[in-house]
């Protein structure tokens, strides 16, 4: 019955995750647009790419996500494919909650591991933070 329901909460994740991904691209005319965080990120990933490794604006924060994203953009990838491995990212993290529950608790708390998976798997913030150009989702995993 376990592996079922893992794959009923990963399903249950991809889908909450890809109905979210189109209606964010859909419907917001600024999805192509990284704001607030996510422009400074993007910022710091166009610079990498001009050749530009240091940024003295960026110092207080962690460069690993512009880093991953400058290589991502090198490969030519658009946000919308970026966002869309960063749900992959977050579709793994329901598997990796579910299986590192499961080895916590063992036998003692069978329940755990699904309820654990199916509290990140509905997690609308973690679908949320998938969208946008943000080091959460990789930091999360």
């Amino acid at each position: 019955m376990s592996r079922r329901t893992l794959l009923f909460l990963f399903f249950a994740a991809c889908l909450l995750r890809f109905a979210y991904l189109l209606d964010y691209l859909g419907s917001l005319p600024y999805a192509d647009v990284p704001i607030a965080d996510a422009r400074v990120n993007n910022a710091f990933a166009d610079r990498m790419l001009r050749g530009h490794l240091v940024d003295e604006e960026y110092t207080m924060r962690s460069p690993l996500f512009p880093v991953l994203l400058a290589g991502l953009k090198g490969l030519g990838l658009s946000f919308g494919a970026i966002y869309l491995l960063q749900m992959v990212l977050g579709l793994a993290t329901v598997v990796l909650v579910y299986r590192i529950t499961a080895h916590l608790f063992g036998r003692d708390a069978p329940l755990a591991p699904i309820i654990g998976a199916a509290l990140f798997a509905l997690y609308g913030s973690a679908a949320f933070h998938e969208t946008n150009l943000l080091g959460v989702s990789v930091g999360v995993f």
